[in-house]
C-alpha cells in the first residue's frame, strides 16, 4: 500500500482521552536456569498473552465492581468461603475467586461499556531463537507493540494502566515499547501522530478496579486456549473486538468478522513445541 494513500485512511483525532486497562496471561519464560527448554512443564506455560480493555470514561465500570465486590463481601452465603475472605475481599481476580463469584462477575462484565484487544503469542523455540533472537525482554516488547499499533493515534489522550502485582515493575520497559509502537505506526502511514499522547501507570486490581475487567477477559481467553473450553469466553465474546494469534512465525487475525475459532487456537494437541 502507497504511503499516500494510507494517509488518506488515518481518522481525525478525537477530542477527550480514552483508558486502556492491561494484563496478561501465561509467561515470558522458555528456558530454566541451565538453558533446557521448559515451555509446557509445571509452572511454565505454553503461551504467553497481552490484552487491553479500552474504556473511554471508567467511572461507572469501577463504581459497578466495587459495589459489586462489597455485595459479595456482605453476602451471607460467600463471606464464609476462605477465598472470599483473603482474595475477593481485596480485588476480583478470576484465578481465585470461587465460582458463584465467577459467575456474578461475568454477569457483571456482560453489562459494561468497552472493548477489549489481544495479542497471544504461542511459545516455539524456533520462532523465539529466530523473530527474537531468544530475548524474552524483546518478545515481550513485540508484543506490547502489537497490542498497542493501532490504536494510539485515535484520542488526544490515551491513560493506560497495566496490572502490577507484588514488586514486577515494568513500567519503563512497557513506555519504551508503546513509543516503539506510536514510530512504527508513523513509518507504516507515512506521517507523524500529532496532537496526542499517553501516560503510563502501574498500579494492582485493588487500586484500580477496571483491572479485574481485563483480568477476566484475559481468563477466559486462556482457558479456552490452554484447556480448550469456551463458554467463559463465549459468553463475553461480544465484548473482544479483536485477538492477533501468533505462532511458528504465522499471524492468524481474530475479528467480529472472523471470529475466533477454539478448534484452530487451542494448544491441547502442541505439547511442550
Amino acid at each position: 500500500m502507497r504511503a499516500e494513500t494510507r494517509q488518506r485512511e488515518m481518522k481525525k483525532v478525537n477530542e477527550g482521552e480514552t483508558n486502556f486497562f492491561v494484563d496478561e496471561f501465561g509467561d515470558p519464560v522458555f528456558y530454566d536456569k541451565k538453558g533446557r527448554l521448559i515451555v509446557g512443564s509445571e509452572g511454565c506455560s505454553l503461551l504467553l498473552g497481552l490484552g487491553f480493555v479500552e474504556i473511554v470514561d471508567p467511572r461507572h465500570a469501577r463504581k459497578a465492581i466495587l459495589a459489586l465486590q462489597q455485595d459479595i463481601v456482605n453476602d451471607l452465603y460467600l463471606n464464609k468461603i476462605p477465598s472470599v475472605v483473603r482474595h475477593t475481599s481485596v480485588a476480583l481476580h478470576a484465578a481465585k475467586d470461587v465460582p458463584e463469584v465467577r459467575y456474578l462477575m461475568y454477569q457483571l462484565i456482560k453489562t459494561l461499556d468497552f472493548k477489549a484487544q489481544f495479542v497471544v503469542s504461542c511459545k516455539s523455540e524456533k520462532a523465539f531463537r529466530e523473530l527474537h533472537n531468544s530475548d524474552e525482554n524483546l518478545h515481550y516488547d513485540r508484543l506490547v507493540g502489537r497490542l498497542f499499533s493501532t490504536v494510539l493515534h485515535r484520542f488526544k489522550i490515551n491513560r493506560i494502566c497495566f496490572s502490577s502485582r507484588g514488586s514486577r515493575a515494568r513500567r519503563l520497559p512497557l513506555e519504551q515499547a508503546i513509543y516503539k509502537a506510536k514510530h512504527d505506526f508513523e513509518e507504516y502511514y507515512g506521517k507523524r501522530i500529532v496532537g496526542t499522547s499517553f501516560q503510563v501507570q502501574a498500579q494492582s486490581p485493588a487500586g484500580e478496579p477496571c483491572l479485574s475487567i481485563i483480568d477476566y477477559v484475559a481468563w477466559a481467553l486462556q482457558r479456552a486456549y490452554i484447556r480448550g473450553e469456551s463458554r467463559y469466553f463465549e459468553y463475553i465474546e461480544d465484548k473482544v473486538s479483536y485477538i492477533c494469534d501468533l505462532r511458528e512465525g504465522k499471524t492468524t487475525r481474530y475479528s467480529r468478522k472472523n471470529r475466533f475459532d477454539i478448534n484452530r487456537a487451542a494448544l491441547l494437541q502442541l505439547g511442550s513445541s
